[in-house]
Order: structure tokens, then C-alpha cells, then sequence
């Protein structure tokens, strides 16, 4: 947890933080009672809100990255795949030299995909990003229900990891690896049986 995290991303970390601090300063100027720690306690209370509207306004590569994940989970969600193809990098690569795929294979793989399965209720958790000169990795847990003809999964639980490139002032996905887990037990979208 950063600095950064907890002004400008996070409000469960301002506020508890805001509020333990406005009540330390409270406690200094109720032990004291000096005009320094009255000034001190007023602006701690005061800051909260103007914190908090900080924390509205500011908008971090962070935030971006997540909602470009969030976006990208709504669009399987709608079955929307030139939605998909929007977030998605021209340069997008996965998988060996002998079985990679590019954007049109991913989008490819996903019509197919949507074409059996419904997506409903998808919910990413569990983030965790890091930002560097324009490259983005995101790691996080995606849960949703899957309907087909014939069967329905109630709660579908995977993790991703995946890398964004920033394009201009927007980010786009450049990669992407499930993690292997029991729901899906491969290190590559490219090891799925097409």
C-alpha cells in the first residue's frame, strides 16, 4: 500500500486514515489547549473533505488500468467482441513461437467462446497493478456465472494477469496468462483446445 494508493485510489484506506489522524490531532489540542494545536485539530477535521474530494477528482494510471480491465470483463459479459477488439492492442502477442496468437486469434477464440457460453455477473477482485513508463501489469481474480445449452457453472473463479501499453492518454491490452488453478489448468490462452 502506498502513499499514492491511499489518496487518490482507495477510500476504505482515507478515510479510516483521515479520521484516525483528525482524532489524534482532537486528543493534542484537548490535552494542550494552545492556539497551534487548535489550528492543528480544525485543519485535520477540515481536511477530510477536502480529501476525500481530492480523491474524486484525481484519476491515476492505476484507476485507468482497472477500469480498461473492468471494460474488458463487461464486454465478454454483453458478448461484445468488436467492444473487446477496442481495448485491445494491434501489437497483441501470446503464446511460443510455434503457437502464438494475435489480436484477431484472441478475438477469434473469444466469439467462439461466447457462441457456447453466456458470461453473466462477472466481478474482478483482488487487483494488483503496477505501473511503469507506459507498461502496466495488472494481476487480479475474475468470478462470473457460465450458462451453456447444457450446463450452468454458478460461481467461476480464475485469475489473470495481464499486461497494458499505454496509447496516448488510454491503455491497451498487450498480453494476458491465466493463472493455473483447478478451474483452469493452463499457463497460456494458446493451450486451450481450439
Amino acid at each position: 500500500m502506498s502513499i499514492q494508493s491511499v489518496l487518490f485510489e482507495n477510500p476504505y484506506y482515507l478515510l479510516p486514515f483521515s479520521i484516525v489522524t483528525a482524532l489524534v490531532l482532537v486528543w493534542l489540542w484537548d490535552r494542550r489547549r494552545t492556539k497551534l494545536t487548535a489550528r492543528l485539530a480544525i485543519c485535520g477535521i477540515a481536511s477530510i473533505p477536502a480529501l476525500a474530494a481530492l480523491q474524486a477528482m484525481v484519476v491515476t494510471d492505476g484507476e485507468r488500468v482497472r477500469r480498461v480491465c473492468e471494460a474488458l470483463a463487461s464486454a465478454l459479459s454483453d458478448g461484445d467482441v468488436p467492444a473487446l477488439g477496442v481495448f485491445i492492442s494491434d501489437d497483441f502477442r501470446i503464446g511460443s513461437a510455434d503457437r502464438a496468437w494475435a489480436k484477431a486469434d484472441l478475438l477469434a477464440h473469444c466469439a467462439k467462446t461466447l457462441s457456447i457460453w453466456d458470461i453473466d455477473e462477472t466481478r474482478l477482485s483482488r487487483f494488483e497493478i503496477t505501473v511503469d513508463d507506459g507498461l502496466a501489469t495488472a494481476s487480479f481474480q475474475a468470478t462470473c456465472r457460465l450458462i451453456s445449452a447444457d450446463v450452468m457453472v454458478a460461481r467461476h473463479v480464475s485469475g489473470w494477469t495481464v499486461e497494458l501499453l499505454r496509447v496516448g492518454e488510454s491503455w491497451r491490452l498487450r498480453a494476458l496468462w491465466p493463472r493455473r488453478s483447478l478451474s483452469l489448468p493452463y499457463d497460456s490462452l494458446t493451450d486451450l483446445p481450439r
